[in-house]
């Protein structure tokens, strides 16, 4: 899990110049392309614009420049491949769960698409830095974000859910709530964390993230109001504790009264600070049905216990279908998953998934931990932050297992982007940055 040092031309230059024979001018309009082709993944991989029926043909694209770029940097690609095996252990297993799955045809598919999205997010990874990153992931959240609100009234596609909550341009108020957290972090951390952004950049993220939060109010996404809350001041937190010399006393120091309180009412008057949460987040017990699919999870852990159903291979199942549609008659259409990453990956893989998906998960957050704590780099502190948040989200929600969605996509990205060591000791601007060995 350590920092990894690869030779020079490996990494792009400024302004994003790859590994490209030929004049600057050439090698400048490849690196463009490439960083546009970055936020085209990040684009579709948010599962924005759905209802425009373009998606297949927008992955038909991705995959083909992917394969054009991988020939091209064949050399480079491999040695950071082979530096960064850990991210191919689960599309790996659920590639050979073909084997057990009795919907082999479902489960290749679910693989294939897996494998090409660490395959993808490798290629991104290794051609940009974090600061390359954010902007485009700050850019294409900034436009779902406002188109989701250009959307209120209906305008693109129907805005509302079955229970008339906001969705905007997504599929559903879940995805919408996971999106608007991601843009609720990066915000804080480019209005009030990063230095060297202009003013008026810091002004418009400043707008954009109270657009976010009006989203967020209307979005009847618990998990988005409770997480957005959070992470804001937990990116904070996170930066203060690993980025400041001495920030571990005044963090436990900030936390010590919350959390004295909680046990005084806990103990004193036997009040429980969850309940009070739910009830103040307007949730039952069973977290909008969610513990119901987790009962779902846990009955059927026992059928195939060691190698669980293969990838794919549960919700896919006909043995499954009457009970699978009784609970989507009850909780609606969307409901494809038990809500649970550690239940979704035990049902397809058994151990062996969560072990595999664990150790890429530690792998990003190691990596980002350490080049916060050690080079004080604040958009190593933005990738931890997001690394964790979606992981939260994740044990509430039926994502970061799947192919094609912009979660595991980010885990990848952000574990191989950190696996080059980036010789400047402290982070100043989001602005392109060389790579140079250390």
């Amino acid at each position: 899990m350590s920092d990894a040092t690869v030779p020079v031309g490996f990494r792009p230059a400024p302004p994003f110049s790859g590994h490209v024979r030929g004049s600057s001018s050439l090698r400048g309009i490849v690196d463009v392309i490439d960083f546009l082709y970055m936020a085209f993944v990040f684009f579709i991989s948010m599962n924005a614009f759905v209802f425009l029926g373009l998606h297949s043909a927008f992955w038909l694209m991705a995959y083909a420049y992917a394969m054009l770029r991988i020939a091209a940097l064949f050399p480079a690609y491999v040695t950071v491949l082979s530096r960064n095996w850990v991210f191919l252990l689960y599309p790996a297993l659920c590639l050979l769960s073909v084997l057990w799955s009795d919907v082999p045809t479902q489960t290749l598919r679910f693989s294939l698409q897996l494998m090409f999205s660490v395959m993808i997010a490798v290629l991104i990874g290794m051609r940009f830095t974090l600061d390359q990153i954010f902007i485009a992931l700050t850019a294409v959240l900034f436009i779902t974000v406002l188109s989701s609100l250009a959307n209120f009234g209906g305008a693109f596609t129907p805005a509302y859910d079955h229970r008339n909550n906001f969705k905007g341009i997504f599929l559903s108020k879940n995805v919408l709530g996971h999106r608007t957290v991601l843009f609720t972090v990066t915000c804080v951390f480019g209005v009030f964390l990063i230095s060297g952004l202009r003013l008026g950049l810091r002004l418009a993220l400043l707008a954009a993230l109270g657009v976010n939060v009006f989203l967020i109010s209307i979005s009847g996404s618990a998990t988005a109001v409770g997480l957005s809350g959070i992470l804001a001041v937990g990116g904070i937190l996170i930066w203060v504790m690993l980025g400041w010399r001495g920030g571990w006393t005044v963090v436990f120091a900030l936390a010590t009264l919350p959390l004295a309180l909680a046990l005084f009412l806990s103990l004193g008057f036997s009040i429980s600070p969850l309940s009070g949460l739910l009830e103040l987040l307007g949730r039952d017990t069973t977290l909008t049905g969610r513990t119901v699919l987790w009962d779902f999870a846990i009955r059927h852990l026992d059928e195939n216990p060691l190698l669980g159903f293969g990838a794919n291979g549960f919700w896919t199942h006909p043995a499954f279908q009457n009970q699978i549609i009784a609970l989507q008659s009850q909780y609606g259409e969307g409901v494809g998953g038990f809500h649970n990453l550690i239940l979704e990956l035990l049902i397809m893989l058994g151990p062996l998934g969560l072990i595999a998906h664990t150790l890429a998960m530690s792998t990003t957050l190691y990596r980002s931990m350490q080049r916060t704590r050690r080079r004080g780099d604040v958009l190593a502190a933005w990738a931890l932050t997001l690394t964790l948040g979606m992981y939260m989200m994740a044990m509430f929600g039926a994502q970061l297992f799947q192919q094609h969605a912009i979660p595991w996509i980010l885990v990848v990205v952000f574990g191989v982007s950190l696996s080059f060591r980036n010789p400047p000791r402290r982070h100043r601007s989001p602005r392109p940055q060389g790579f140079s060995a250390a």
